[in-house]
């Protein structure tokens, strides 16, 4: 006796070796399958998961675009926070308030590895210049924003958009 899928109740189960290897029909089974996927995407895991993607996506174009601003004709750039002049590929970009605004370019600035990593950020000279550019109220409402501002994964898909060469 042959079994029946368990959904449309047809008799087009797979066997292997006279035995049924799934209690489903293959077009059952693909939407029980597609079901599965769409009711995963509403877990906070895969939104979390998202977001990390995302978010480590954004920052590889946008860290790109502002090490680029400023690239003189044989693609060199100065260090925001203490002047060294290296080739793109050498710089990092930093900035000056972390997390909140990963993405807002008012904070950030090209800067070579020994600033950026050894000496986190260089924070000192990095402030001064970036108060004499701001100005004093630019920085209040800098470090405000720093507070407030928050990413959401449609954002973090427009800045990909708006910074993807």
């Amino acid at each position: 006796m042959k079994k029946k899928c368990k959904i449309c109740k047809t008799v087009e189960l797979y066997y292997r070796n006279g035995i049924p290897t799934s209690k489903y029909c293959k077009p059952c089974r693909l939407t029980k399958e597609m079901e599965k996927k769409e009711k995963h995407k509403l877990t906070k895991t895969y939104q979390k998961s998202r977001f990390k993607t995302l978010h480590k996506k954004a920052w590889s174009f946008i860290s790109i675009y502002v090490r680029s601003q400023g690239v003189d004709e044989y693609g060199y750039n100065h260090c925001y926070s203490c002047e060294v002049r290296l080739p793109l590929r050498d710089l990092q970009c930093g900035h000056f308030f972390h997390n909140k605004l990963d993405f807002d370019l008012r904070n950030l600035k090209p800067q070579c590895s020994g600033c950026n990593l050894y000496k986190h950020g260089n924070l000192a000279p990095y402030g001064v210049k970036l108060s004499k550019e701001l100005g004093v109220k630019g920085m209040e409402k800098l470090r405000l924003d720093s507070h407030t501002t928050s990413y959401s994964n449609e954002d973090l898909e427009k800045i990909i958009l708006l910074y993807n060469d």
